[in-house]
């Protein structure tokens, strides 16, 4: 009867220790330095399907109701937008910032996460 209860509170133990270390969201599956405290909601509605020479391609995400367009994933992402099939939108965590090197309207994402 002993050695059954010792089982049995090592194997409980086991169980908590395996709970916390799985529940808990130190990084967020991310890089180190990849923690932003001001983030933004956001939804990104998927790949820009105009079809042009200039100021097209990219993806497109709608940020406090304006609509902007991007062309790179950030290294801080926990998405893979070029390998998956998402089903856009999708709400996500973003940090942005205005492209002053591209088209009107453009944004260089720092940060996107899914909500």
């Amino acid at each position: 009867m002993i050695l059954t209860r010792k089982i049995f509170y090592k194997l409980a133990f086991a169980i908590l220790a395996f709970t916390f270390l799985v529940s808990c969201e130190e990084g967020e599956g991310l890089l180190p330095n990849c923690q932003f405290q001001d983030r933004e909601v956001g939804r990104l509605l998927g790949q820009d399907p105009r079809d042009c020479i200039e100021c097209c391609g990219g993806y497109l995400i709608e940020i406090a109701d304006s609509v902007y367009r991007f062309l790179e994933e950030p290294s801080c992402s926990t998405l893979n937008l070029e390998e998956s099939d998402y089903a856009f939108p999708l709400d996500v965590w973003v940090v942005w910032k205005p492209d002053t090197s591209g088209c009107e309207g453009d944004v260089i994402l720092e940060y996107l996460k899914l909500r």
